[in-house]
């Protein structure tokens, strides 16, 4: 008997801990000492900072949730719902808001980064700093073009002094071509100032002399850069009236020439034979584009000197170096006897008055070679000066004749 009281007691036992723990724990109730505090914790905090604003949007969902169901909590609880979008929205509009400015100081600390560096002239903090600045993107993008002038101006100016400084080269290129691609895209100076070029146009003229100058004198890739000091001629810049610029082409129009002439003294026009009216034939053909490169050569430098020679702070060595080019050039294309008054430096001095009226061939475009008639005093199989025939031609509409000898491509030398 006791044993079954003590197992009746014991199932009872558990069968009420089992219902103890299956009732479930009620809810806060709305009631007044629960939802006085929520209550007063929103109004304590809907008008502070940001963080309290959020506590506030916390509190006023808890209140609504808490009595929604209470009718006499219905005016609150309208009132809490209508504002906490406002509430809502100001914190989203505060938090853009602060992450811009963490943005803008960030950048005004790069920023001036590269002011210390740029006015302390130390050039490799100047371009990491640049680097730096430009590859976050700027808020302030007034400075986004005209921070890449600058730097390619730089680097422009670094190339180009005395001792050169190449280290930057690469950067300066970049920074270059980027700057055109941009502005030739519609892209304006923010500043208005375009990196202190003052206008498009005499941005578009130094950006690309500054390419040209790098891939002509410390590169190497003269070819290449003859197109961009062309270029630079083309706009209303300071570069038209940069007389360096034209000496380079001048120079670089010699350069072609000097090819052609090693060419061409290396074929043999005296060994007498079959093969001989060829050589010859081939000697003056190569001649002619000699001839053609230095009418373009001549171009090139009487541009140089005619700005030089009435430039202040130009060494009057620069003056004569141009000048002596001027009249090697024209010694070279007008070498016959007959052409001796062109050869003359009164006729020079004339050529080089006139040539501002006239155009800057593009040195991307074809040279023609001067193809000049050539005169033999007997019947071209009979011809006592040694020639195998005639050759004869025009130019821009100009026939040109003169009496040429199987020395004649030697007399030329090699220039």
């Amino acid at each position: 008997m006791k044993v079954l009281v003590r197992s009746l007691t014991v199932g009872l036992f558990a069968t009420v801990f089992a219902v103890a723990l299956s009732v479930p724990v009620y809810a806060q109730t709305c009631d007044q000492e629960t939802k006085t505090p929520i209550y007063q914790k929103y109004l304590d905090n809907y008008a502070g900072n940001i963080e309290q604003r959020q506590m506030a949007v916390d509190a006023a969902n808890e209140y609504i949730k808490l009595c929604a169901t209470s009718e006499i909590d219905k005016e609150i609880i309208d009132y809490l719902k209508s504002a906490i979008p406002a509430l809502e929205d100001g914190i989203k509009t505060e938090k853009e808001q602060m992450a811009k400015q963490k943005l803008i100081d960030a950048e005004t600390e790069r920023f001036n980064r590269f002011s210390k560096a740029f006015a302390a002239k130390n050039f490799d903090e100047l371009f990491a700093a640049a680097e730096d600045y430009l590859k976050s993107a700027p808020v302030a993008r007034n400075n986004y073009l005209d921070m890449r002038i600058l730097m390619a101006a730089t680097g422009g100016d670094l190339a180009a002094s005395n001792p050169p400084i190449k280290k930057y080269d690469d950067l300066t290129l970049k920074y270059a071509q980027d700057a055109i691609s941009r502005i030739n895209a519609g892209e304006e100076s923010g500043s208005k100032k375009w990196g202190g070029y003052d206008n498009k146009d005499n941005t578009l003229g130094w950006l690309n002399y500054a390419i040209g100058y790098i891939k002509y004198y410390d590169q190497d890739k003269k070819d290449e850069a003859i197109a961009y000091y062309y270029k630079a001629t083309q706009y209303e810049s300071g570069t038209k009236a940069h007389w360096p610029l034209y000496a380079t082409i001048g120079s670089w129009y010699k350069s072609k020439m000097a090819t052609l002439g090693r060419d061409r003294v290396a074929i043999d026009i005296t060994t007498e034979g079959e093969n001989q009216k060829a050589n010859i034939d081939k000697a003056l053909s190569i001649l002619a584009m000699e001839k053609g490169y230095a009418e373009r050569a001549i171009d090139a430098y009487a541009r140089a000197f005619s700005i030089a020679k009435t430039k202040q702070g130009i060494p009057e060595a620069a003056k004569a170096s141009l000048f002596d080019n001027l009249k090697q050039l024209f010694n070279f294309r007008y070498s016959s006897e007959q052409d001796a008054d062109k050869r003359s430096e009164a006729n020079i001095n004339s050529y080089v008055a006139g040539i501002s009226t006239n155009s800057l061939p593009n040195p991307t475009s074809a040279v023609q070679p001067v193809i000049e008639k050539i005169q033999t005093e007997e019947p071209a199989d009979k011809a006592t000066d040694g020639t195998e025939g005639a050759s004869s031609g025009q130019v821009n509409g100009t026939q040109r004749t003169r009496t040429v000898t199987t020395a004649t491509t030697k007399k030329a030398g090699n220039f």
